[in-house]
């Protein structure tokens, strides 16, 4: 062990340290405690603690290869830490604000998110250490702290992680002497860029050229001296800038991950009221060298005087400008509002043109924007007028379901069998003063109570309250809200009045919650002995009529077929994607992703691998990121297009008719 090969004075001192760092003063980090560590880091060195604590920080996430490790109180999972470790942890985490650099930044930000994962019936590993190496981010005088934490706003979805980020960034800004609102914006790098998304270092006679084509793609290329490309650099740049080779390599890492926090970032404007004025939106958007990979594939709306223009950034050979749908030049006024573009505000005409400008120039944007789904007030909610019925009594997943709510921002607790109360799923929106709210409770199904949590949750109600109004509650048990015990509750929101825009929103988070984790999506659902109506449900969800989320991927795929290799082998008939392959007909649910085998209807169950390619291996163009259900269609379409060629013997077994007995559904594909 590096303990052991220490001389004994240095080892007294590291010693001295970590009892030091592991005292319960740490926690809080006073004046008086700070002013005592330092003085115990000034004894190991400053290059030896900060090393050291990059190094700790970084084997925190792997699991602990002590075979006499005691796991007695944590399930014997390899994930559990020790509270020992974990308090010691915490007082080094607070000296390590001692050392404002890049890379202590980073193993502070790595850390955090280490210390908020979940281990299985135990919770998040070590709160208080993530809280604690957010604090000490938060007190780094160093421009990288701001890149972290606003990579850890995405990443982070634990409430009390969320809570000590937005305080970090907060005394971030107030160091800075800056608005809040302004601290996010104006502390993304921008990585010594020359331009929008490329950027060159020399190192000796050879260039190391850094572009980024895509939000999926960030390419390194080598410039010897000859001018020619190589993949890596020459042997003797190697030997020669090793430690510049190494934190370029870090610098890639962090752009690909600042390219994904500013994606979300700018996708949560929509529910924000986020608007700039044009010269501002052009400095810290349009043409900032990171920000800019982002806002130059998304299309913006140019208020002023009144009038409003659409539009979006084009290459072209003198470099681009900002075009509308039609490739027609748009000239904003300096004096303009510019916001982020939502199809809720145009035309179908308008949104028809859009979703043409970018299939045409293979121009992928970062999410769905042009193809994005508007849902708007049905007969039925005009009816209602305080709730929406449209996601109701489906079965969802409790896992994957509150996993989405984290990563969409609602707020969801865990069902657990326990004699408690449980608040619904929402979301607050407080730029609108609105709260929006998901009714979920515990599925009255056999099996369900079986572990400590449940597993499946039944859907209800769509409701939007004052942000400030008092909550329904339901029991663990389910039953149905009642007031809480207060009766402070008030009465909904008339549907009528929520804005459009927020309303369309806040039903597509809902219809991603159904469509991903309801059991339609789970292959085994139906042969596990399920009650004869829930059998139902899930033939109705595998293969059923369409949400607004499906409907808008088969707007997709029938501009995409036609541009498929496989083209003639396929087409897009309502529900389905029909693929003809040479020993069967498929019909893919364009909802679902299921398949049924023609003819007789019968159910093929293909699991798809955990990572799709967004791209499907590069075999088709798609026009944004994000939907993995389309991904997992067109891979399960090139795969049965050639159906003569499958290898895999779970496939084979059902192709053959011999692998488990599905009954034939009662679905009639269009």
């Amino acid at each position: 062990m590096w303990f052991e090969s220490l001389p004994g004075k240095e080892l007294a001192c590291w010693l001295a340290l970590i009892a030091y760092a592991g005292d319960k003063a740490a926690r809080a980090g006073s004046a008086k405690w700070r002013k005592k560590a330092r003085e115990y880091v000034d004894q190991v060195g400053d290059a030896a603690f900060e090393g050291k604590f990059i190094e700790w920080a970084r084997l925190f996430n792997k699991p602990s290869p002590d075979p006499g490790f005691d796991y007695s109180r944590h399930r014997r999972n390899p994930l559990a830490c020790h509270a020992d470790n974990v308090a010691a942890l915490i007082g080094m985490t607070r000296m390590a604000g001692f050392f404002p650099s890049a890379d202590m930044a980073r193993a502070l930000a790595a850390l955090s998110i280490s210390a908020y994962r979940k281990v299985p019936g135990i919770g998040p590993r070590a709160v208080k250490l993530g809280n604690c190496a957010i604090q000490t981010l938060g007190t780094l005088s160093c421009r990288e702290a701001i890149v972290q934490l606003a990579v850890l706003r995405t990443k982070v979805k634990f409430k009390s992680g969320q809570a000590e980020i937005d305080k970090a960034l907060y005394a971030q800004a107030e160091t800075a002497g800056l608005p809040y609102q302004e601290i996010e914006e104006l502390g993304v790098p921008t990585f010594d860029f020359h331009g929008v998304g490329a950027g060159e270092r020399v190192l000796g006679d050879c260039k190391a050229r850094i572009s980024v084509p895509d939000l999926s793609n960030v390419e390194l290329a080598w410039i010897d001296e000859k001018g020619k490309v190589r993949k890596s650099p020459p042997r003797p740049v190697v030997l020669q800038y090793a430690t510049d080779i190494k934190d370029l390599k870090g610098q890639i890492k962090d752009l690909k991950q600042v390219l994904s926090a500013q994606r979300d970032r700018i996708e949560r404007g929509y529910l924000q009221k986020k608007e700039w004025d044009y010269p501002v939106w052009r400095e810290r958007y349009l043409d900032h060298p990171v920000v800019g990979v982002v806002a130059r594939r998304l299309i913006w709306s140019f208020e002023s005087a009144g009038t409003t223009l659409t539009g979006t950034w084009l290459d072209s050979s003198d470099g681009g400008s900002l075009v509308d749908g039609a490739a027609n030049p748009v000239n904003p006024l300096p004096s303009s509002t510019v916001r982020l573009w939502h199809p809720v505000n145009d035309s179908t005409d308008g949104i028809s043109l859009w979703r043409n400008y970018f299939e045409a120039r293979r121009i992928r944007q970062p999410f769905k924007q042009a193809h994005r789904e508007v849902y708007t007030l049905t007969d039925a909610e005009r009816h209602t007028a305080g709730y929406s019925n449209r996601f109701a009594a489906h079965i969802l997943r409790q896992h994957p379901y509150h996993a989405l709510c984290e990563v969409r921002g609602w707020r969801d607790k865990l069902r657990l069998m326990v004699d408690d109360e449980y608040e619904p799923s929402h979301r607050n929106l407080p730029e609108h003063a609105i709260r929006a709210e998901f009714w979920v409770e515990s599925a009255p199904i056999e099996g369900n109570d079986a572990d400590y949590v449940y597993k499946y949750l039944t859907t209800d109600q769509v409701r939007f309250y004052r942000i400030d109004a008092g909550m329904h509650r339901v029991h663990a048990y389910g039953g149905g809200y009642r007031p809480n015990f207060r009766n402070q509750t008030s009465d909904p929101l008339p549907l009528h009045d929520i804005p459009r825009l927020v309303f369309s929103e806040i039903m597509r988070d809902v219809d991603l919650f159904v469509g991903v984790a309801s059991v339609s999506n789970d292959p085994n659902w139906a042969d596990t002995g399920r009650e004869p109506r829930q059998v139902e449900y899930w033939h109705e969800q595998s293969f059923g009529s369409l949400g607004a989320t499906a409907e808008t991927r088969r707007d997709v795929f029938q501009r995409l077929v036609p541009r498929l290799t496989i083209s003639d082998r396929c087409e897009v008939a309502d529900r389905f994607l029909i693929v003809k392959g040479k020993r069967k007909a498929y019909h893919i649910h364009l909802g679902s992703g299921n398949i049924l085998m023609q003819p007789g209807n019968q159910y093929l169950c293909i699991v798809p691998r955990q990572v799709v390619s967004p791209d499907t291996d590069g075999r088709v163009f798609l026009p944004f990121e994000g939907d993995r259900t389309l991904s997992i269609i067109l891979s399960k379409a090139f795969l049965l297009a050639e159906d003569d060629r499958i290898t895999d013997p779970a496939i084979l077994s059902q192709l053959d008719g011999r692998g488990p007995f599905h009954p034939p559904l009662q679905v009639a594909p269009d």
